[in-house]
C-alpha cells in the first residue's frame, strides 16, 4: 500500500521519449502527470515558493511559476525631450 503524499508537488517539465511530462522535483516522490493532466493542479512556484495552479501558460515553462512571479517585457519609456536635452549639452 502506497503512502498519502503529504507534500503539494513542485513540478518541473521533462522529456519521456518524445512524450513531455511534469515530474516532481521533490526528493523521493516518484509523481508525475502528462502536460495534458496537469493544468489546474496545484504546484510550488520556482521563484517565490508559494502554492499556485498550473495554467497553460505556465506548462511552457522548465520551471514553472506563478503569474505575479512572471517578468513582462515592456517597451522602454523614450523621453525625446530629455534627449534633445543632452544632444544639446554635448553639441556646446
Amino acid at each position: 500500500m502506497s503512502k498519502k503524499e503529504t507534500h503539494i508537488h513542485k513540478y518541473v517539465r521533462a522529456k519521456l521519449g518524445k512524450h513531455v511530462i511534469f515530474k516532481c522535483a521533490i526528493i523521493g516522490c516518484p509523481h508525475h502527470l502528462s502536460k495534458e493532466l496537469v493544468v489546474g493542479r496545484v504546484s510550488v512556484c520556482w521563484k517565490c515558493e508559494q502554492p499556485f495552479a498550473m495554467t497553460k501558460a505556465s506548462i511552457l515553462l522548465a520551471r514553472p511559476h506563478c503569474i505575479p512571479c512572471t517578468v513582462k517585457k515592456t517597451e522602454p519609456v523614450v523621453d525625446h525631450d530629455l534627449i534633445k536635452e543632452f544632444l544639446e549639452n554635448i553639441e556646446n
